[in-house]
């Protein structure tokens, strides 16, 4: 029997996102603590946003623990400069159909504290390059209002 956190993941799920595995679950949540802690300033809108994008991917066991690491792993990676390596280990892991939704999400989590800081900018272009985005068409995304 489900639990009723499970049912409630299930429900908020984002279709698109709904035959997602763990490992890929795991990738947008590292591409998403990676752009929110980037720029050394986690602002309340900024944390909303983050948790409701993560909200949106489908259930996996033991999910708040697990999204906790990966924020504490994304931040090694920034203090460690080994941004370049995290963001390849987890664009690999993501189906090319999903690469510009899943782009599209770092782009408004980058927006939710109301200014892309240049430090996210670059992140987002990387993540996108990552990805196999376009360059024009990321600079579009990153530069549209949410």
């Amino acid at each position: 029997m489900a639990t009723w956190n499970e049912l409630a993941d299930v429900i908020g799920t984002d279709p698109k996102f709904s035959s997602l595995d763990g490992e890929q679950v795991d990738a947008i949540v590292d591409l998403l603590a990676l752009v929110m802690q980037v720029d050394n300033r986690i602002g309340v809108l900024e944390g909303v946003e983050f948790e409701q994008l993560v909200n949106s991917l489908p259930f996996v066991a033991n999910k708040a623990a697990r999204v906790e690491q990966q924020v504490e792993r994304a931040r090694d990676a920034i203090q460690a400069g080994q941004v370049d390596g995290f963001i390849a280990a987890a664009a690999k892991a993501l189906p090319a159909e999903l690469a510009e939704s899943v782009f599209q999400m770092t782009a408004a989590l980058a927006h939710a504290d109301l200014k892309v800081h240049s430090a996210e900018d670059s992140v987002l272009l990387a993540i996108a390059s990552a990805l196999g985005i376009d360059g024009k068409r990321a600079r579009a995304l990153i530069d549209a209002e949410p």
